[in-house]
């Protein structure tokens, strides 16, 4: 567990707004292309969208995993693989302990917090299409290049 909260305190931001969202989803769109995945990406914070893509090969299932790793990310202000590593895998716990539905909540990793310092978590950025735990890591590889390249910039 200590690993999964100093990966979300590594990745909190001093500020967020649609211009940033825009510029890491455009860069994980680059990814996908070069890539070929099969996958969508969302990027919401302040009660909206501010970024979504849906590769061609993705699916409605993809879109709708996207809302549940949203909803889990937003309710308990953590990434989904704290969750999902907090919970033991087990994904009935949302509904034993919290009364969540599982059709719109979920432990399934991809989803990750977008915290400002001295803030708080204000959205999501979530990921679906491969295996679990590529999904995180995709978006764990979004926040290196995003946090690397502002560190060059100043």
């Amino acid at each position: 567990m200590k690993y999964e909260i100093e990966e979300e305190e590594r990745y909190q931001f001093y500020r967020f707004n649609a211009k940033m969202a825009f510029e890491i989803g455009c860069h994980a769109v680059k990814i996908i292309e070069e890539n070929n995945l099969n996958i969508c990406i969302d990027i919401y914070a302040f009660s909206k969208t501010l970024f979504h893509y849906a590769s061609d090969l993705s699916t409605v299932n993809n879109e709708d995993w996207l809302k549940k790793k949203r909803n889990s990310v937003l309710y308990f202000a953590h990434s989904t693989k704290f969750l999902n590593i907090k919970n033991n895998n087990e994904p009935t716990i949302l509904q034993k302990k919290y009364g969540l539905s599982l059709d719109q909540y979920c432990i399934t990793m991809g989803g990750f917090p977008i915290h400002i310092r001295n803030c708080g978590v204000v959205g999501s950025i979530c990921v679906s299409g491969m295996l679990p735990e590529q999904d995180h890591q995709f978006i764990v590889d979004l926040l290196d290049w995003y946090f690397n390249r502002e560190q060059e910039a100043v």
